[in-house]
């Protein structure tokens, strides 16, 4: 079930939308982004950048953290650093705010691959490293609350409240975050997301107001401005993304072809931008193929009369045979996924 709940949030963060409907990285296939084909180096930020109360400097258990660094190679996170953003204060004492929840996202972004128990035992391991017993502990009821509020947030009216209706969406998460954190906790945890949310809603009024095309992007540049340079520039590549998405689905409506996906994408990006992203559509039809041959192989396994351990056992091997091994751990969590969230099946 958890995996809904942190599909749920994931869903109501509507101004991401772009990213699900391209997604950032496809799975296993290590190739860049489209965001990073339009404008290489400007999307990824580095997890390392430390802030004046941060824990960086405070390490006491690097036995501890290189624990925490094996057990995360053996997963889609490797190579990956956990976000610097966690803050104590001069006593050891967790500060909650919008630092604390990206190392819990971080760990959650695990939820598929490893079980809740296990991702609970590693964030803690490594708070305990970094920032000390005291704050682990803080951390660690404030990762129980949340995971509460994720699954509250997945039912009952919340899950009901579609996205056409932003403001009561918001309105309603807003309700339920004071409920379970307090007003003043709720509003320190979830800066990042709230200023989101208010820029989800000027922004969605700006798509539907009854103006013309050049005012309508007059009215998003504004709106761009008003943002941290960061949030801007990557709200401008969204917005560029989504103009494109349109656009070449009408050329392929209208019957055209790669030749003339590439000459659009030249006239609006330069000829780099457009040679990137047709590397970047051959990468993914041929991951998605490759995938496919899995799938039907899989298939022919699981239908044999081999015992369960015999299939387990021949569907590993044919993934080694298939994928490099970070590509393996990816198509292993798809095969989770794929059985369901309440599948009481073996991981196949």
């Amino acid at each position: 079930m958890r995996r809904l709940f942190i599909g749920a949030a994931c869903v109501l963060c509507v101004v991401t939308i772009m990213l699900f409907l391209m997604p950032a990285t496809d799975p296993g296939s290590g190739r860049e982004s489209t965001a990073e084909a339009l404008m290489p180096g400007a999307v990824a930020r580095p997890h390392g950048a430390a802030t004046a109360l941060s824990v960086a400097d405070k390490l006491s258990d690097a036995d501890g953290l290189e624990a925490v660094r094996h057990a995360l190679a053996e997963t889609s996170l490797a190579e990956t650093d956990v976000p610097d953003t966690l803050r104590v204060n001069e006593h050891g004492e967790l500060i909650v705010d919008a630092g604390a929840l990206a190392v819990m996202e971080y760990f959650l972004s695990l939820t598929g691959e490893l079980d809740a128990q296990t991702i609970r035992q590693l964030m803690q391991q490594w708070v305990d490293a970094v920032a000390g017993e005291r704050a682990a502990t803080s951390l660690l009821a404030l990762f129980d609350q949340y995971q509460h509020y994720l699954t509250r947030l997945a039912s009952g009216e919340f899950a009901a409240a579609g996205a056409a209706d932003l403001q009561r969406q918001f309105q309603l998460r807003e309700q339920l975050r004071i409920e379970l954190f307090g007003a003043g906790q709720a509003a320190s945890l979830f800066a990042d997301q709230d200023q989101q949310d208010r820029f989800a809603l000027r922004q969605q009024e700006i798509m539907r107001a009854q103006v013309s095309p050049a005012e309508r992007e007059r009215a998003l540049e504004q709106l761009y401005q008003s943002l941290p340079a960061h949030l801007a520039s990557q709200y401008r590549q969204q917005h560029q993304l989504q103009q494109l998405e349109q656009i070449e689905q009408q050329i392929i409506a209208a019957g055209g072809d790669d030749s003339d996906l590439f000459n659009h994408r030249q006239a609006q990006f330069g000829a780099g931008a457009a040679q990137r992203l047709a590397a970047l559509d051959e990468a993914r039809q041929t991951w998605h193929a490759r995938l496919a041959s899995y799938r039907q192989a899989r298939e022919q396994i699981l239908a044999s009369a081999q015992t369960s351990a015999d299939q387990q056992s021949q569907i590993a091997l044919l993934r080694e045979r298939l994928f490099s091994d970070n590509e393996q751990l990816r198509v292993a969590a798809l095969d989770r996924m794929a059985q369901g969230p309440d599948s009481d099946a073996p991981t196949r």
